[in-house]
């Protein structure tokens, strides 16, 4: 009788899991793991090439070059129920605009807010004559339709809040 608990400790686990994004409709991040057999369908399958090999050889979402459009390959050929219609579409990640974004330092740029399809980037004048980006949370879908068109690479993904409350992690003084 093989010792399934000895298996898996053996099995390489993201060391920082809560800054790992999944494929969608993936599976709460213990179980995706454990039920992830790391075969590779899901990434070899994908039509926009955002999933690829992370730590441990698990997929994970990467929008540096495209974004997810939701077409539910990576459902169909998982042969596992680590990614499943069962599971919420979306992690808890959100985009965030780092202080790198070019409006910060006066300079006209629209890219993030013109390839958001929902319309959850939206542009406020604050303090001066350039607008600038502000992210409606309610309204992303979590696409990353954002992230590769950005000219410095200023929008990136993570956890919320309600997750790293979830997962220990240290929160910040809010």
């Amino acid at each position: 009788m093989v010792d399934l608990s000895k298996r898996r400790f053996w099995r390489a686990t993201p060391a920082n899991k809560i800054n790992v994004m999944r494929p969608p409709w993936s599976a709460g991040e213990d179980d995706f793991t454990r039920d992830c057999t790391r075969c590779g369908e899901c990434i070899k399958h994908c039509p926009t090439k955002v999933l690829n090999v992370g730590e441990g050889q698990f997929p994970q979402l990467d929008f540096n070059e495209n974004e997810c459009d939701f077409c539910e390959v990576c459902v169909t050929v998982c042969p596992t129920n680590a990614i499943d219609k069962r599971h919420p579409k979306t992690a808890h990640f959100y985009p965030k605009i780092l202080d790198t974004c070019l409006t910060q330092n006066d300079i006209y740029c629209r890219s993030c807010g013109e390839n958001c399809e929902p319309q959850a980037i939206q542009f406020t004048y604050i303090d001066n004559a350039i607008a600038k980006p502000q992210i409606d949370l309610d309204l992303c879908i979590q696409c990353g339709a954002c992230v590769s068109p950005c000219p410095s690479t200023s929008i990136q993904f993570e956890a919320n809040l309600i997750t790293k409350i979830l997962s220990n992690q240290e929160v910040p003084d809010v």
